[in-house]
This record gives C-alpha cells, sequence and structure tokens, in this order.
C-alpha cells in the first residue's frame, strides 16, 4: 500500500509563490523589461550581409569612410551623418 502524499510542503511552497508574487509592482516587472532590453541589445542581429551594421548604418559608414578619403558619395543622404559617423 502507497503512503499518503504529505501536502504541508506543497501548501508552503504555494504559499510563499503567493506571497513574492502579491509584492510583485509594476516597477519591478519594468526594471526587470529594462534589464532584460539592455541585455538584448549587447547582441545586435547582424541583418546588413555580414557587416555588423544596423539600419542606416549600411548607408552612412561607406559615405563617412569616402569622406574621410576626400571622396563625394551617396550625395542622396545628409551631410551631417555622414560626418557625424566620420
Amino acid at each position: 500500500m502507497q503512503e499518503p502524499v504529505k501536502l504541508e510542503p506543497v501548501k508552503a511552497v504555494l504559499g510563499y509563490l503567493k506571497r513574492v508574487t502579491a509584492e510583485i509592482n509594476i516597477g519591478h516587472l519594468l526594471l526587470i523589461l529594462f534589464a532584460l532590453h539592455l541585455f538584448a541589445l549587447s547582441f545586435p542581429s547582424d541583418t546588413s550581409n555580414g557587416g555588423g551594421r544596423v539600419f542606416d548604418e549600411a548607408f552612412y559608414v561607406p559615405a563617412a569612410q569616402d569622406l574621410l578619403h576626400g571622396v563625394a558619395s551617396n550625395l542622396e543622404h545628409p551631410f551631417f551623418g555622414k560626418v557625424w559617423g566620420a
């Protein structure tokens, strides 16, 4: 015959979880979300065919490098973005 299962440890764990979750508010959740966001920023997705550039960096970085070499290129993009990147 099997021994009956003691529910006291299970009740204790469930009671502890209820107390902990009752103390969590929106500020805690936002802090955790912000920390996860900062962690995810350290691993950018590589969407530029191996260059590691994100969004408009694919346009401004080569244009800034050309600007440093004295070559006018990519004239449809603003000058300030190329100077800032250089």
